[in-house]
């Protein structure tokens, strides 16, 4: 759950569709509906919607040397 007058980053939003590390098993079937349903805000598969538009996409590396 979050304050909708901020949404979440995109890591934020991808942690939030995960459970122990690994993503939700439907999350890609999430987006697909998002995009179907002309979602106008909130974390969709893994990714924020803000204006029916989704956010970038993060990134995850790990970089520790």
């Amino acid at each position: 759950d979050y304050d909708e007058r901020t949404p979440p980053d995109p890591l934020t939003a991808l942690r939030m569709c995960s459970t122990a590390g690994r993503l939700c098993p439907v999350a890609e079937e999430c987006r697909i509906y998002a995009d179907a349903l002309g979602a106008a805000a909130g974390v969709w598969g893994g990714l924020t919607y803000v204006d029916g538009v989704p956010l970038g996409r993060p990134s995850i590396t790990n970089n520790r040397r």
